[in-house]
């Protein structure tokens, strides 16, 4: 994550010798050490009841599990607790949100994910909170604000290097660059001058008023897909300054942050929308489209040692199997990314690429990247 200093849990061995013993003492942080607060939404817009979250971080090697943690507020310790099932653990170098009602969360924040579940009411006025794996251990990490971080209006307190800014919120994201939000913030005049002592003949003050330049952001290339695939979206927008995306998908699903990926059920025709704004206050709508139609496909297979597994596309479009996977008895192979069959083409994955050798007689599948059945092979290829 962008301004984290790296915090990695580590083992220190330390060596007490006689003349005849060697007495080695191992001091070993837990895993939850690598804990730290990202971002810390106290005062949502409109009412704050139920719809305030904390962002934490693993900064460590490992995953930890969260559900071993409390949420420490005002002396009082709050137990996490995975949500509707979800993941108890956060991965090495990844973000999680403990809301006070996920549901409310998800709703403003669709998409976003591990949510943990807590209870737990956050001042607007400053207050302290801390991660604590025991009553009897220290604290895994804390944060504070004041009464005058103001974090309103869409905005959140977050973490950014070794500073605390407000900035629009990001949750599971990139958090704010501390420069970017200081010089953003801070503003230039459009008359000059910055003395209290005016030599105007009109008597109002000094303008500070700086219009925000002018946003333009594109939702990239029409695309073509099968159904059941997840597609990834990378805009590209005509500044630098701090960014908010919302993703509109065109089957009802929406998302938000920079990054958009989206899966679609059914084959169609789908109009995807990005909405931008920029802390300043731009906006930009960019669109683009996506098609979504079943492949025509057929598999053959060929067992042996020097067989092979047989992709023909019978379409007259181009077909990406990236994250697509063959399937055979105990064996699995999936495809890189961008594995492109052409119309009308087909491929051979030999059983050296595959991993794994059919045997006589068995049936090889190809499956979608989210794992159902696209076909089973009928034939027995030919070399």
């Amino acid at each position: 994550m962008k301004n984290f200093c790296a915090r990695h849990s580590f083992a220190v061995s330390v060596f007490f010798t006689t003349a005849s013993l060697v007495f080695p003492l191992l001091i070993t942080p837990t895993v939850a050490s690598a804990l730290v607060f990202s971002e810390v939404m106290y005062d949502p817009d409109g009412t704050d009841t139920g719809r305030e979250w904390v962002e934490v971080y693993n900064d460590g090697v490992a995953s930890v599990d969260l559900t071993g943690v409390s949420l420490v507020e005002g002396g009082t310790r709050h137990k996490i607790a995975s949500y509707l099932g979800g993941a108890s653990t956060i991965a090495s170098g990844a973000h999680a949100i403990v809301a006070d009602r996920p549901e409310l969360f998800l709703a403003d924040y669709p998409g976003v994910s591990p949510v943990f579940d807590s209870a737990f009411s956050l001042s607007n006025t400053g207050e302290t909170l801390a991660l604590s794996e025991s009553a009897e251990s220290p604290d895994v990490d804390s944060v504070s604000w004041p009464a005058e971080a103001a974090a309103t209006g869409g905005k959140s307190w977050q973490r950014s290097g070794e500073a605390w800014v407000t900035a629009l919120a990001t949750p599971g994201t990139e958090n704010a660059d501390a420069e970017e939000v200081a010089t953003t913030t801070t503003g230039t005049s459009s008359s000059g001058g910055g003395s209290g002592v005016s030599t105007h003949a009109e008597t109002p003050g000094l303008s500070t008023y700086s219009p925000p330049p002018a946003l333009k952001v594109s939702a990239g290339r029409v695309r073509l897909a099968p159904p059941r695939t997840t597609l990834r979206f990378d805009p590209v927008a005509s500044v630098a300054d701090r960014i908010s995306f919302r993703w509109s998908w065109g089957d009802g699903g929406s998302s938000r942050g920079k990054v958009g990926r989206h899966s679609y059920r059914f084959p169609g025709r789908y109009a995807v929308v990005l909405y931008a704004r920029t802390s300043l206050g731009a906006a930009a709508v960019s669109r683009t489209t996506v098609t979504v139609a079943e492949p025509e496909i057929a598999v053959a297979a060929s067992p042996g040692d020097g067989g092979f597994i047989e992709i023909r596309n019978g379409g007259s479009d181009e077909l990406n199997l990236g994250d697509f996977s063959l399937r055979a008895g105990s064996g699995s192979f999936t495809f890189p990314e961008d594995s492109i069959v052409l119309p009308g083409a087909s491929v051979k994955v030999p059983a050296e690429t595959l991993g794994f050798a059919l045997k006589a007689g068995e049936a090889a599948s190809l499956r979608y990247p989210e794992g159902a059945e696209v076909v089973a092979s009928t034939t027995t290829a030919t070399s």
